[in-house]
């Protein structure tokens, strides 16, 4: 799961007391004091990356849960979509020009049809395809 409403602090203080371990505990194994701690918890300091790492490895979770609250099915699936994108891409970069606009207007057609509106330039310019000028993708 992605907990986004969570903050640093508060996944920090989730952790340090899923294991009754108190802030000045924590601080001795991260070399900071309890206040400063205290002060992690509270999103009053920003958490330096060498204690983000001894978090980590404390706590036995990723980096990632303690910065952005991804847990490991997460970083699973998107290591799957960016995969999987990154065939589609491959595959779509070997079709000709023709193809490609086939294609898109094969995908505009399917999203229209749910309701979605798509608008070719901004997706194509905020993605990895960014690199083909519009004009090839607009048929």
């Amino acid at each position: 799961m992605c907990n986004t409403n969570s903050s640093i602090g508060k996944r920090i203080r989730e952790l340090r007391k899923s294991v009754n371990m108190s802030q000045d505990a924590l601080g001795y194994v991260v070399k900071k004091n309890g206040t400063t701690i205290g002060r992690y918890e509270k999103d009053e300091l920003p958490v330096p990356s060498d204690v983000l790492e001894i978090l980590s490895d404390h706590f036995n979770v990723s980096i990632d849960y303690i910065v952005l609250g991804k847990t490991k099915d997460i970083q699973e699936l998107d290591k799957f979509l960016d995969r999987t994108a990154l065939d589609a891409l491959t595959l779509f970069e070997h079709l000709s020009v023709s193809d490609q606009k086939e294609i898109i207007e094969i995908m505009q057609f399917k999203l229209y049809k749910r309701g979605q509106e798509w608008d070719v330039v901004k997706m194509v310019e905020s993605s990895p395809l960014g690199h083909i000028k519009n004009d090839d993708m607009v048929g």
